[in-house]
């Protein structure tokens, strides 16, 4: 199946070439744009901000760049937005699954810090400010960590939180079950990995929170921002409430109403700590599974926010030419849909040869174009600009390395080139001539139709250089206690996992810091630790080269140093090959109802927490399409 799909996609793909090439694709889009007319928006590049902000790509006047219509906000309003999926339960603290953040946490709980959330075109810096924490201050030697609460925050009206307002203790309390239980906790706490910071909390009054640290850690800060680590809830939820199933939180919107495997209903938090905020009234959720269910819905007006895959945004644009197309003005700083491997005694994985092999099978131009569908866009005139990735992905600017400039990136570049030849000749050197019958291990559900695309198309070019994968799809929660989990420390050493023999295609978030995400992702005590290992044995311990880099890197507070480790790091990893990243990437192209005012306007950090920063901005226009 998935050698057919990547076969199919191959003869599509010189056929667009061909028609680009001919100038038939600047045709089709004059032609799209005669058909859109002109809505008086403004399109990215013509603001006369040049390079700071204005896109990289050229768009014939297709990509629209919103201008900041906070000054003719209008309160009140629904947003019609989507869920994929149910939620896998409502404990903030207890897990850092997707299931639980993206669908509950991040809506519901506050964290102490958040990110700053700039106006286009000025682009965000990482700048931080208090969100439950209205200061802080860190030490002189870098080893006390002190949070003021700020004053005036409300846990939910309803008992047994009855509106009181949030204090030191609540933080106390968050923390200490946070450490035990969440994932995330092992980038945070020197409880749960010996090379992480905070090793103590007190509360000396209501107000003041005190952490002491083991160390100093140039990324800590930033993950108290960060969407996928700690948020607080109320202590009451000690046996107060059952948190797994309902909230009591303090957030921008309010459950109102959830029916398993059907919606959720949020409505505005009137006691929201930024006044005014949210603009809409109510927020909903329906539970929509299937992809084209979801875009005839919006087709239809009923949702406004971003539903279609890259496959559908220009058809879709000329079927509605009301919609507005988007593109994100920054590179992202995820590496995902990427591989990492299985390191049991039988996976040939076990040796640097293969994996390296496996890099070389994957093609980041034809990943592009698609997953991206880059010669989707560019046969209607628009033309995206791609960015090559390693470990580290082009939205950590100075800390990236482009692996297509060789002589920066070194001699290890060549195995995140495409050479289908040459990965035979390692395949062949390793013992595997006439290739390798192996399994790809995925979720089939929760992480969205582009990740399916990607496991098809991935496979697809494994098969070209004979290395034939079985995919092997699972549920979500299946596929994260076995596979995802399968060398990550607490659980292969509790015997959950036992590790695997095979491939995994995975799906992860962002970082908020080049730090964070190699010591989450690389580290072995990393929360997001997929196993690697310089000589095949004990790939939960991971590569004690890159361990002790990544230990050095956390405690450097020097730029200039940090990117030199960091550029060591990308070299070195990229040699042994442990993971294969998402090796090329657009800019994220969206489509959306116009009425969805100030989407994309409001600029978001790597890591944010989307609902409290930048979709916080989003208000309801009813003067726009869909509704007039």
């Amino acid at each position: 199946m998935s050698q057919n799909y990547w076969s199919r996609f191959a003869g599509q793909r010189l056929a667009r070439r061909q028609m680009i090439a001919t100038g038939s694709g600047a045709a089709l889009g004059a032609a799209l744009l005669a058909a859109c007319g002109d809505d008086g928006s403004q399109t990215s590049g013509e603001d006369g901000s040049g390079g700071a902000g204005a896109s990289a790509s050229t768009s014939n006047g297709l990509i629209t760049r919103l201008a900041d219509t906070t000054a003719q906000a209008k309160p009140g309003g629904v947003i019609k937005h989507w869920a994929d999926g149910d939620a896998v339960h409502m404990d903030a603290l207890a897990s850092n699954a997707n299931g639980v953040i993206n669908w509950i946490s991040a809506f519901a709980y506050p964290r102490m810090m958040r990110f700053q959330t700039p106006i286009y075109p000025t682009l965000p810096d990482g700048e931080l400010e208090g969100e439950a924490a209205r200061s802080y201050e860190l030490s002189g030697d870098k080893l006390t960590l002190t949070f003021k609460v700020r004053q005036g925050m409300k846990w939910d009206a309803r008992p047994p939180t009855s509106g009181r307002a949030i204090d030191a203790e609540d933080v106390v309390f968050s923390w200490k079950k946070f450490e035990q239980l969440n994932q995330s906790a092992s980038n945070m706490s020197a409880n749960r990995s010996p090379v992480s910071a905070i090793e103590s909390i007190s509360s000396p009054d209501r107000e003041t929170v005190v952490f002491r640290l083991k160390r100093p850690d140039s990324s800590l800060l930033p993950l108290f921002a960060s969407w996928d680590h700690l948020y607080l809830m109320p202590r009451e939820s000690d046996g107060g409430f059952d948190p797994r199933h309902e909230i009591r939180g303090h957030g921008p919107w309010i459950l109102e109403q959830y029916q398993p495997s059907v919606n959720f209903t949020w409505t505005k938090n009137p006691d929201y700590f930024i006044k005014d905020r949210p603009w809409a009234d109510k927020l909903e959720r329906p539970i929509i599974p299937e992809y084209s269910s979801r875009l005839a819905q919006f087709r239809t007006g009923n949702i406004l926010t971003p539903v279609a895959s890259p496959a559908d945004i220009i058809q879709t644009k000329k079927d509605l030419p009301a919609t507005i197309i988007n593109e994100e003005a920054i590179s992202s700083t995820t590496i995902w849909h990427g591989l990492s491997f299985g390191y049991e005694t039988d996976s040939p994985f076990r040796d640097a040869r293969v994996r390296r092999a496996t890099s070389m099978l994957v093609d980041p131009e034809a990943y592009v174009d698609v997953i991206d569908n880059r010669d989707i866009f560019a046969d209607a005139g628009i033309h995206l600009e791609a960015k090559r990735n390693s470990v580290i992905a082009a939205g950590f600017n100075k800390f990236w390395l482009d692996p297509s400039d060789a002589a920066k990136f070194g001699p290890s570049a060549k195995y995140l080139d495409h050479n289908v030849e040459e990965a035979k000749k390692l395949l062949a050197a390793a013992g595997f001539a006439a290739g390798i019958d192996t399994n790809m291990y995925f979720s089939t559900e929760r992480y969205g139709a582009i990740y399916q695309d990607s496991v098809q198309l991935i496979s697809g070019m494994l098969f070209d250089g004979n290395l034939r994968a079985n995919l092997q799809g699972f549920p979500y929660e299946q596929f994260k206690d076995i596979y995802y989990e399968g060398y990550y420390g607490p659980s292969y050493e509790s015997g959950k996992t036992h590790g695997f023999s095979g491939i995994v295609h995975l799906a992860n978030p962002q970082l908020p810091t080049a730090a964070s995400h190699l010591f989450t992702f690389v580290h072995k005590d990393g929360g997001r630790f997929h196993g690697m290992s310089p000589n095949g044995n004990n790939a939960q311990l991971g590569d004690p080269r890159l361990n002790g880099d990544i230990e050095k890197l956390k405690q450097e507070f020097d730029e200039e140093q940090q990117v030199k480790i960091v550029h060591d790091i990308i070299r070195y990893f990229t040699e042994q090959s442990y993971y294969v990243p998402r090796k090329a990437a657009t800019r994220l192209v969206t489509l959306t109802w116009p009425a969805l005012a100030n989407f994309d306007v409001y600029q978001a950090s790597p890591a944010e927490n989307q609902w409290t920063e930048t979709n916080l901005q989003w208000w309801i226009d009813r003067t726009k399409a869909p509704f007039v």
